[in-house]
């Protein structure tokens, strides 16, 4: 009996050891991760951020362009719509972007890729202020190509 007594204040100090040294949960985590700005997401099909460049030589004096726009279902959803413009040529298409930390849907930015004469990337704010590159916009030959370059999950209770 004592030795059954003297295991189970064992295995109790190294539990309480163990909770007291830092180590977390996965839900302790998630409680610990800083506190997100939950951005309120505007009326639907207002334009969230751009980007635009003249196309050199163009006679109608044309831009590249790269939109991104609220839709009807953005605040539930995550859906943008994204206009792709490099001259007559127009494209759109409709992305749900990664819900984040408290589920808020993320906001959408739009920068320029100095590397490339026609290039973006389009990326997100998670509430943090840092920027998290999502898809990247190319003009090759006068055609518009959209890529993702990386995925997000959506962290979950």
């Amino acid at each position: 009996m004592k030795k059954a007594a003297l295991f189970l204040l064992f295995l109790s100090l190294t539990v309480f050891t163990a909770c007291e040294s830092g180590t977390e949960t996965p839900k302790d985590a998630k409680n610990n991760l800083p506190k997100l700005q939950v951005w309120t997401v505007p009326a639907q099909k207002e334009k969230i951020s751009d980007y635009s460049k003249a196309i050199k030589d163009d006679l109608n004096k044309n831009n590249f362009e790269v939109i991104v726009s609220t839709t009807d279902s953005t605040a539930a959803t995550g859906k943008f719509l994204v206009e792709l413009n490099y001259g007559g040529n127009k494209n759109s298409t409709v992305k749900t972007f990664p819900k984040w930390y408290e589920n808020n849907v993320v906001k959408p930015i739009v920068k320029g890729m100095d590397t490339l004469d026609y290039g973006a990337v389009i990326g997100f704010d998670p509430g943090d202020g840092s920027f998290k590159e999502l898809y990247e916009i190319t003009v090759k030959n006068k055609e518009i190509k959209m890529q993702q370059t990386k995925m997000y999950g959506t962290l979950v209770d």
